[in-house]
């Protein structure tokens, strides 16, 4: 520790989660309130948080906030600290229902009610619903992301092919994808094991893969409706062979690199590759909403992440400043600014131009889109239902089961718990 005890150097090492992380706390004054928040962000995914914290310490003298980055198992390492009565008072997360049937989360609906400075209001409120379980207030939005389609503009151009706008069909899609798929280059990227991403094209037919309440798969994951999504997802693979397979699409470096590399001309994705594909020189790419069926509306799925406070936070007054200094206008302005997130508020995307350029825009369209919740969001059973669902979309996809047969299995294994 320096003289005077100004800073505190902690490292942790965890041996079961093969990880370890320093974080530092700055002590000007030795009885300040000291907040401690996890995140899953690592290297330049934290810049925009230390600038938010900073703005925070100025503001607040008193708190001082302990950094804590935890990039690997960071989910088992939350539940073994809220399991040892030591969580951190403030957290990112995102599977809300996990941890409310735990009873680890502090309703943040009694805070909302009495203070004014913040309101659930002003966000987007197609993206509120997403942090609402069984009544309760789970968090407040980090940031968010919808799944939208990336495209490559030169395979297209090569090919003579118009750029898709952001109202076209599944069969104009796939007329498309069929024509771009040639030699060793692929027209989409099909994704077996991303059930998550899954629903948006189920939801799009009309059809889900659970219940409003999550808890039945029956008349929903083998309804018509879901069975006619999923057999023209699964045959972009099986009989159209416009995706490249598992082992073809590792070879070439995943799907990303082979969209870089001219292997692939399209794929669905939030925006995690956005600051990547920009950085890459000579790449001309463009973004879309995602196809719909003839006759039918988008319904779109959105990715998420929130601040949420712990159930045993000893400092909750304090926490909660915190945590609203981390959701508020001016952190989803810097995170914007930064290109690390999308604002959850419609007048930061307006102030920033979001909605005006041109790569931004299908992001921002896309939200009066996203009018389900997803069924991570629904119910605690989520990892179970994923890995039944993922299970039997490999059987349809590499062992080419028929469809409805393999949806009637798998919903009546989710209902009487069977494997």
């Amino acid at each position: 520790m320096q003289a005077g005890g100004r800073w505190l150097f902690m490292i942790l090492i965890v041996a079961a989660g093969g990880f370890f992380y320093v974080w530092y706390v700055n002590h000007e004054d030795d009885n300040a309130i000291v907040i401690r928040y996890m995140t899953w962000d690592s290297a330049r995914g934290l810049e925009p948080e230390r600038k938010i914290i900073e703005r925070f310490e100025q503001q607040h003298p008193n708190i001082k906030i302990s950094l804590e980055p935890c990039p690997q198992g960071y989910e088992d390492r939350v539940i073994v600290s809220l399991a040892g009565g030591k969580p951190p008072d403030v957290f990112l997360w995102w599977n809300y229902p996990r941890l409310v049937e735990l009873g680890a989360l502090e309703d943040l609906r009694p805070y909302l009610d009495s203070d004014t400075t913040i309101s659930l209001e002003d966000f987007y409120p197609n993206l509120v619903p997403i942090v609402l379980y069984k009544g309760k207030v789970c968090g407040l939005l980090k940031d968010f992301t919808p799944a939208i389609l990336y495209y490559n503009k030169d395979l297209f151009d090569a090919a003579g092919i118009p750029y898709p706008d952001s109202d076209w069909t599944w069969d104009e899609f796939r007329d498309i994808a069929i024509q771009l798929t040639h030699g060793d280059t692929y027209g989409f990227l099909v994704d077996a094991r991303d059930i998550y991403t899954l629903e948006m094209w189920v939801w799009s037919n009309g059809g889900d893969l659970m219940s409003p309440d999550g808890d039945t798969a029956t008349g929903y994951l083998d309804s018509k409706e879901t069975i006619e999504a999923i057999r023209f997802y699964t045959e972009l693979y099986t009989k159209y062979r416009v995706s490249p397979g598992l082992a073809e699409r590792a070879s070439m470096g995943g799907g990303v690199n082979m969209f870089i590399t001219g292997k692939l001309a399209m794929f669905v994705s939030g925006r995690w590759p956005l600051l990547q594909l920009k950085r890459i020189k000579g790449l001309r790419f463009g973004t879309v909403l995602p196809p719909h069926p003839k006759g039918k509306q988008l319904v779109e799925i959105i990715y998420q992440s929130a601040q949420v406070m712990a159930k045993e936070s000893r400092h909750k007054k304090e926490a909660w400043e915190f945590l609203k200094a981390m959701a508020d206008t001016a952190a989803h302005r810097i995170r914007g600014e930064m290109g690390w997130a999308i604002p959850a508020y419609p007048e930061v995307v307006k102030r920033l131009g979001f909605d005006k350029d041109p790569i931004e825009r299908p992001f921002i369209q896309a939200v009066k889109y996203a009018t389900k919740k997803p069924i991570a969001l629904r119910t605690v059973r989520w990892p179970e239902i994923e890995r039944k669902i993922a299970y039997g979309m490999e059987r349809i996809m590499l062992l080419d089961e028929d469809v409805e047969k393999v949806l009637k299995e798998v919903a009546y294994k989710i209902d009487h718990g069977l494997e």
